[in-house]
């Protein structure tokens, strides 16, 4: 946790080579991403997210390590953390999302970055639905094919 406040990101690999727990919480359940971002060191963040952290975990106060980056106006780390696959949705215990902090702060960097994101995010879901919405391609049916010959059906009329 230490390495991650510091900066030192060749102690965290170290650590993490080592076998450290990556998403071990100090007592305010704080993981050393979180950390890392409270102290702004993106390069430690986008370490410890290439290495399979957990970027939605949540702290005893009910933040996630984007709403400290959107609070704290650290554009660089909300963008490590957007593209690491952080949740931008969640909400804190008063109901605000990461957007919502950024915004209460005047943090327009953040703002424009978290709201552009969400843009990209709700075209890519709307893609996505209407590809999946596109019926499949069907198979060339012959009526031949698809009715079975009236020699194979049977029925019993009561």
């Amino acid at each position: 946790m230490i390495a991650s406040a510091k900066g030192h990101v060749a102690t965290v690999n170290t650590l993490l080579d080592g076998g450290a727990n990556i998403d071990l919480t100090n007592q305010s359940g704080l993981s050393a991403v979180a950390i890392a971002t409270y102290n702004n060191r993106a390069e430690v963040v986008a370490t410890l997210a290439s290495r399979g952290a957990n970027l939605d975990l949540v702290s005893r106060h009910g933040l996630t390590a984007l709403m400290i980056a959107a609070r704290k106006g650290h554009v660089a780390i909300v963008g490590v953390l957007l593209e690491g696959g952080a949740d931008f949705n969640l909400v804190n215990r008063e109901g605000r999302t990461a957007l919502m902090m950024a915004s209460r702060e005047h943090n327009e960097g953040v703002v424009d970055l978290l709201s552009s994101y969400a843009s990209a995010f709700d075209e890519r879901r709307s893609l996505d639905q209407s590809i999946s919405a596109t019926p499949a391609a069907t198979p060339n049916v012959t009526a031949s094919s698809a009715v079975a010959p009236a020699s194979d059906i049977s029925c019993t009329i009561s």
